[in-house]
Order: C-alpha cells, then sequence, then structure tokens
C-alpha cells in the first residue's frame, strides 16, 4: 500500500512498500520576526512527535523552509539525507555526521528495487529578497540565520513506486519523464497561477491529479488552524492575497485536459486510492 502526507509547506512524506521517503521535511515554523532576525534552529520535539520515521529523505533545494528540519529527522530515525552540493554542505555544518549524507545532481538515482527516485534539475526558482540563488558563506556557524541556508541549484524528484509516477515539481525538460500519475506544485507567484503557465504543466506532463504545495502560511506554527500564505497577486491591487485552494482548483479543473486537483489536509495520511480512486 501507498500512502501520502502532506506536512505542510513543501514537506511531503511518502510511504512506499519497505520504505518511508520524506521530501523538505519543515516543521518547526519560524515566526516571521526571527527569520529576519535571529538564528534558527529545528525543534526535536515537533519533529518527534509528526515525524516518527523515516528511511530517506531529499531536499529540493536548500533554503530553510526546506531544510531545517532534515538533520534533526535524520538523527531521530536514522535516514540518509539526498541533497545538492550546499545542501550537504549545510547538514555537516549542523553536525549531521557524514554516512548520514548522499551528494545529488540532476540525473542522480536512488533505487530501491520496489521504489526509485531520481534527481532531474528543477525549473528556475522564483526571486525572493534575500533568499535566491547566492555563495553560500564558507564559515558556517550554527544554529544559522534563515539567510545563511542558501541555494546552488533546485531539483526536482520523480519517484516511481509501485506502478505509480510522482513528481514533486515542474523540471526544465519534461519531455524526458513521461506521463505523471501525481504533480506536486507550488502555486505563490503570479506566473504559477497563470492559466497560460498551467496549461503548459498540463501539456508537458498530463497529471492525472495535481496537488498544490507550499501555499499554507509557513510561518505560523504547525498547530495553527490552516490558512493560505500571503503571496504576490500579480496585480496593482491586491498586490499581496492569501493562497484560495478552492479558487486555485475551479481555475486548474476549468482548463482543456485539466487533470483533477487534490486539496490534501496537512498532516493527514491518505491512502492512494483516496487520491487515485482505480489505484
Amino acid at each position: 500500500m501507498i500512502t501520502l502526507r502532506w506536512l505542510g509547506v513543501a514537506g511531503i512524506d511518502i510511504g512506499c512498500p519497505g520504505w518511508r521517503i520524506i521530501f523538505d521535511p519543515y516543521l518547526s515554523r519560524v515566526p516571521l520576526r526571527r527569520m529576519f532576525f535571529s538564528r534558527i534552529r529545528s525543534d526535536p520535539e515537533i519533529v518527534r512527535h509528526n515525524l516518527p520515521g523515516a528511511d530517506a529523505i531529499f531536499i529540493t533545494h536548500s533554503h530553510f523552509d526546506h531544510l531545517l528540519d532534515a538533520a534533526e529527522v535524520a538523527r531521530q530515525t536514522g535516514a540518509v539525507v539526498h541533497g545538492s552540493p550546499y545542501t550537504c554542505r549545510i547538514l555537516r555544518a549542523e553536525g549531521l555526521q557524514e554516512d548520514r549524507i548522499v551528494e545529488m545532481h540532476p540525473g542522480s538515482v536512488v533505487d530501491r528495487g520496489g521504489a526509485r527516485v531520481t534527481a532531474m534539475a528543477e525549473r528556475p526558482h522564483q526571486w525572493v529578497a534575500g533568499f535566491g540563488m547566492q555563495p553560500l558563506k564558507r564559515d558556517l556557524r550554527r544554529p544559522l540565520r534563515a539567510r545563511e541556508y542558501a541555494m546552488d541549484f533546485g531539483l526536482s524528484f520523480l519517484v516511481e513506486c509501485a506502478g505509480v509516477r510522482l513528481l514533486t515539481e515542474a523540471c526544465l525538460e519534461p519531455a524526458g519523464v513521461g506521463q505523471i500519475d501525481i504533480l506536486l506544485t507550488s502555486p505563490l507567484n503570479p506566473v504559477a497561477n497563470d492559466r497560460a503557465y498551467l496549461q503548459k504543466l498540463i501539456d508537458a506532463y498530463h497529471p492525472r491529479v495535481l496537488i498544490p504545495i507550499h501555499c499554507d502560511d509557513m510561518n505560523a506554527p504547525l498547530d495553527s488552524p490552516l490558512r493560505g500564505q500571503l503571496a504576490p497577486t500579480g496585480k496593482v491591487w491586491p498586490p499581496l492575497a492569501r493562497f484560495d485552494g478552492n479558487g486555485f482548483k475551479r481555475l486548474v479543473e476549468s482548463l482543456p485536459g485539466a487533470p483533477a486537483v487534490f486539496l490534501p489536509e496537512r498532516l493527514r495520511e491518505y491512502k492512494l486510492t483516496e487520491i487515485l480512486p482505480d489505484k
């Protein structure tokens, strides 16, 4: 049986037969004021309560809202963390032992027999003030500041498990991916909410189901009521608005050849049959 759980922000927990895979765990949820003015750290109790088990962790890119809790998850569960060179350097700075760190590049593959994860080049990352692609400091001292979680490049991960194909994000060369059962996407910038861009995703991957992630308020505590992340609208007014899942669902499903849109509850575990009914 395959299961899927959205951990909030970009975090995903996939249960494959004999292998539990975690993507971008970010459970400690740094408040906005600390994000800019303080050093930040993982909360071991929050991690222990919400991620009791993991075999492998994959990081799409090394910003704090994707990487902050990875080392702590690995320490508690024995999982190995896979990611870009910057991801690996940050993990070392956070004290994670070398045998729990695996560097990945586009084309890297991790195969466990019943499940396979392939890294691909991710689309260019959206520019965010102070958190773009920039050099990583040489003398990282833990706990790090949020802006010290610098990014070198992004990875999109193709997961193949028990005949199901899931892609964590749009990649640069979709022609090499083939049809996807489940496509995860981050819809927070104006382009990603644009009809033309969404149609490109549909035409490139022909997903059966699209799941928006990285769309909840990443600064609010994990146990707070779910609300959309405040993000640019691309309009003169209002310049900012909170993500509206139902509005996004209506937009996607109005497009030619559109997939179903699944809006998961945060931290709820779903059987695959609840997302893909005929699986």
